[in-house]
């Protein structure tokens, strides 16, 4: 299932599902290589399970998938290089293609089990990254809306200390603004790498605590 994606990525489409070719863009394209490898595992979901939770078990096979995820990161890296118009390093980038690789196999997990439609979340998830690459670098938050929804980024990175999170701070004031012009919105999603609570080793995080409170 991996080399399925690698092969949509780097051959172009195979399944009935990936009707784009590369003249209908880059971000159309890899939606197109998500949605493709979301139905794929829905219509072999007992093949799925048995890679995504028992292969790593094996030394053998959590070799093998490893590989493979190395090579799907090297080649989405590529295409959100070659096509994004993105200035960053490739480092960054690869960054980026590590998280949309990781995503597409935690969606992937959901949609074997029923819980997410593949007409959906491909779309969701490439949206994601893509609207991060969109973001100001310098600033590390943005919004923007999938359907009725509106949904914002916030920048909560070493621990507050480059971009504020502070009341009053530029971030916290744009939240608040953001969240005015977006009142209308069915449902709002907010999301940011430190959580305020956490029961894990870290703990809460008092650094997004007026965040926090702009949200609610």
């Amino acid at each position: 299932m991996y080399r399925l994606m690698v092969s949509c990525i780097g051959a172009g489409p195979t399944p009935k599902s990936f009707a784009a070719t590369g003249s209908a863009g880059p971000r159309r394209r890899l939606e197109d290589v998500v949605q493709a490898f979301l139905e794929f595992v829905d219509a072999h979901t007992d093949s799925w399970n048995v890679v995504y939770r028992q292969a790593f078990a094996e030394p053998q096979f959590r070799e093998e998938v490893e590989k493979t995820r190395t090579v799907l990161v090297d080649l989405t890296t590529d295409l959100l290089a070659q096509n994004s118009g993105d200035e960053r390093s490739r480092e960054v980038l690869e960054v980026v293609a590590t998280a949309l690789v990781g995503a597409g196999e935690a969606v992937a997990d959901r949609v074997a089990h029923q819980s997410i439609p593949t007409s959906v979340a491909a779309g969701v998830v490439v949206e994601l990254a893509w609207r991060g690459l969109a973001g100001d670098p310098k600033k590390g938050y943005y919004s923007f809306d999938i359907g009725s929804w509106h949904l914002v980024a916030l920048n909560s990175n070493s621990s507050c200390g480059a971009v504020p999170c502070k009341a009053g701070s530029a971030q916290e004031k744009w939240l608040r603004q953001d969240l005015a012009a977006h009142a209308k919105a069915t449902c709002t999603l907010a999301y940011w790498h430190h959580p305020r609570f956490s029961s894990g080793q870290h703990g809460n995080n008092a650094d997004v605590a007026d965040l926090w409170k702009a949200l609610y």
